[in-house]
């Protein structure tokens, strides 16, 4: 019976066994030494006989290296630092792996899958192992390796790596099932990457050296910098999130994928393709030695940074709009193109190596732009009225310059048109502040040309007329500019203008040393607020400053806004220009009892035939001469003129013009004296009182004073001359009748 019993049971006992050694409970497996997975021996009590499986808890401790023989499952997996697994087989997690120490995947066959989230501090070697797939969160910490060759992996929970070393090799990286992100401070440089169906966000800095590529998206978030070395085939990619940057840096030619970015970068080498982008409203920046083409006229919200060796060219009409320039390298050419700069501030336009060249026009729009050094052929400045661009350098056109709006201020740089200056034109509400420089074409009649300057204040230009320019374009160069307040020569009175009555500002004219032509008339232009209060703008005169010495042109027009000297030759040449009164010129006139017959020279009285003496004194208290022409003044008919000039001295007797004694001679009634002069001629002399073509006559009771023929032309001295601080004292005497 008992017998019977056993034979019944015992196919229940083997199955209970199998199932016991198998064990359906989860497990806690605990490294016992160094063994292969399936070993009992390998691992601490409490775990199966045949070592663990799904379900179960896996520990490898410090200093065990365990390596399994076929495929394993657990439910998680934990690789203490110094602890090791190797793998040539399928690893499958149900939950979490967290890997301190070392994980080889040492076969292509070989694989791990994750269900849950892994963790990194250790290493995780793929090699050349396919199909790996994690589920959850894959984290890389500081210190983590993340190494493969030929790996695949796919991600469905996203990445964050942190580690100090990922080497993603050569094999395909997909991202699908579920959203999900690329995070860390770590760069993770994949070979091929694929999103199949989902979004994958990019916070990192995310370089695909080969292909990006499927279905899904990328959207490359603020923090996110992506580099595509390769294709860009990903359906979408959206880079618009501020901060973000896409840099395209294949070696190979490049299509850059045509959407709107905010960062973009040209990177490395090869010929990369822009049709289609619009907007871009960061940066665009070009180095290595790649190149820009096939563009489509685009925005830059920032700087378009040029720093590649290479030669970029614009797509014929496709005008661009940046907001700044910066070129440190390589050739970019604008082609015909017009280039809109909307920024302000400093480095607006910074050239500091590197060629550019333009057959367009390159505008500025920002209320205060900073100009470097650089060419340009068409050049404008629109920055808005009272708004002032600055050159920090200097600058040359080749082509136009055109003053729509706002001014230029050059400071100690220059402002050159290399083109003729015929047309060019400004207003009162642009110009240019500073040195502007023109070049006069060969011709040989007049060549009128309007400098458009001014200061912080005023539009006060120069009309410069040249007449016979026989050298060539290149160099008939002029370069002008004007300043305030007077020049310190007129205000230490040592310019011949009299500073109380002047324009308070002067102008600077600069020739270029091989300009050559006959002659020259300038005109300059000021405002009523350069006038100085009481100054006659009909007696104002140009004063310049040559090699050191003033000297008066040709006076022309004096205008109520504007003086004119003309005639000037090469000999003249240019200098520094004044404008204002050029004298202090002074006449008194007086009548000063002598004597009278009764009581001679002792308290005489105004009776019949008591002698006046008048006299009139010209004073040149300025600092340049004049040329004095004729006084008249008409005398009291109640007079009679004294024909001899008698001193008066003698008593009554002596005070009569018939028995008195004469100054000079008997008929000499008029004296004039000269003081302070250096003439060779001796004065004083005298003149008769008669019509006989000398210096004085009496008339009708009218006195008639010739100085030019009272002060003749000698020595260094024009007819009629007087020079600064020369007083002139001319009198003659009258008895009342």
């Amino acid at each position: 019976m008992l017998n019977c019993l056993i034979k019944l049971l015992k196919p229940f006992i083997f199955l209970a066994t199998l199932a016991w050694s198998g064990h359906t409970f989860a497990l806690v497996c605990t490294s016992a030494a160094t063994g292969n997975w399936n070993v009992a021996a390998t691992w601490a009590a409490g775990c199966g006989a045949a070592g663990p499986v799904a379900g179960d808890s896996v520990t490898i401790l410090t200093g065990h290296t365990i390596t399994t023989t076929a495929n394993a499952a657990a439910a998680s997996l934990t690789v203490n630092a110094s602890g090791t697994l190797n793998s040539a087989f399928r690893i499958t997690l149900t939950t979490t792996a967290t890997i301190a120490g070392v994980i080889n995947l040492t076969a292509a066959a070989a694989r791990i899958r994750v269900t849950g989230a892994t963790t990194v501090a250790g290493s995780l070697n793929l090699g050349v192992s396919a199909g790996n797939r994690f589920t959850g969160l894959v984290t890389l910490n500081p210190g983590a390796v993340w190494s493969a060759t030929t790996a695949t992996v796919n991600f469905r929970g996203g990445l964050t790596n942190n580690a100090t070393t990922f080497t993603a090799g050569t094999g395909a990286y997909t991202a699908t099932t579920v959203a999900q992100a690329f995070n860390g401070i770590s760069p993770i440089v994949i070979s091929t990457l694929t999103v199949t169906t989902i979004a994958l966000t990019n916070n990192a800095n995310l370089t695909v050296t080969t292909a990006l590529g499927g279905t899904g998206s990328v959207v490359n978030a603020a923090t996110g910098t992506l580099n595509i070395g390769g294709t860009s085939a990903i359906t979408t990619l959206n880079a618009t999130a501020v901060g973000n940057t896409v840099n395209y840096i294949g070696a190979a030619a490049q299509i850059a994928k045509p959407i709107a970015y905010h960062h973009l970068g040209l990177a490395t080498s090869g010929v990369k393709t822009m049709a289609g982008i619009t907007v871009i409203a960061g940066s665009l920046s070009i180095s290595g030695s790649a190149t820009m083409t096939g563009n489509a006229a685009f925005t830059v919200g920032g700087a378009l940074n040029y720093a590649s060796t290479g030669v970029s060219t614009l797509t014929a009409a496709t005008p661009i709009s940046i907001s700044s320039y910066n070129q440190t390298a390589g050739t970019f050419a604008a082609g015909a193109n017009t280039i809109t700069v909307m920024g302000t501030g400093a480095n607006t336009w910074l050239k500091s190596a590197g060629v550019f060249t333009s057959t367009g026009t390159v505008v500025f729009t920002g209320v205060a732009p900073q100009i470097g050094a650089s060419n340009f052929n068409n050049f404008t400045i629109n920055v808005g009225v009272g708004n002032t661009a600055s050159l920090t350098g200097s600058v040359t056109l080749s082509g136009v310059l055109t003053l729509t709006s706002g001014r230029v201020s050059t400071g100690v740089n220059t402002l050159e048109i290399s083109t003729s200056c015929i047309g060019i034109t400004g207003s009162a509400t642009s110009y240019v502040m500073g040195n502007l420089r023109f070049h006069y074409p060969t011709a040989a009649g007049t060549i009128t040309c309007t400098f458009p300057i001014g200061d912080a204040v005023a539009y006060t230009p120069a009309v410069i007329a040249m007449t016979g320019v026989t050298s060539t374009l290149v160099n008939s160069t002029l370069t002008a500019r004007t300043d305030t307040p007077d020049h310190a020569d007129t205000t230490a009175s040592l310019s011949g203008i009299v500073a109380s009555k002047s324009v308070n500002r002067y102008w600077t004219l600069t020739p270029g040393v091989a300009l050559t032509f006959g002659t020259y008339a300038a005109t300059f232009n000021f405002v009523a607020g350069d006038v100085d209060a009481g100054a006659l703008t009909a007696n104002f005169n140009i004063r310049r400053k040559r090699l050191g010495a003033w000297s008066s042109p040709t006076a022309g027009a004096a205008n109520p806004l504007n003086t004119t000297a003309a005639g000037m030759t090469m000999a003249d040449g240019f200098g520094e220009f004044a404008i204002g009164e050029t004298v202090l010129l002074s006449v008194a006139k007086s009548a000063t009892l002598i004597c009278d017959p009764v009581n001679g020279t002792t308290n005489p009285k105004y009776i019949p035939s008591a002698l006046v003496r008048w006299t009139v004194i010209v004073t040149n208290s300025g600092v340049t001469s004049v040329n004095l022409s004729t006084i008249t003044d008409l005398i009291n008919f109640n007079t009679t003129p004294d024909a001899n000039l008698i001193t008066g001295a003698g008593g009554g007797v002596g005070c009569v013009s018939a028995t008195g004694t004469p100054e000079s001679a008997v008929g000499r009634g008029f004296k004039l004296n000269i003081a302070g002069d250096t003439r060779p001629g001796s004065y004083p002399k005298f003149f008769t009182t008669v019509a006989d073509g000398d210096a004085a006559e009496f008339n009708a009771g009218t006195v008639t004073i010739n100085y030019a023929l009272g002060m003749p032309a000698e020595g260094a001295y024009l007819a009629g001359e007087l020079k600064p601080g020369e007083v002139a004292i001319f009198y003659f005497n009258v008895t009342v009748n």
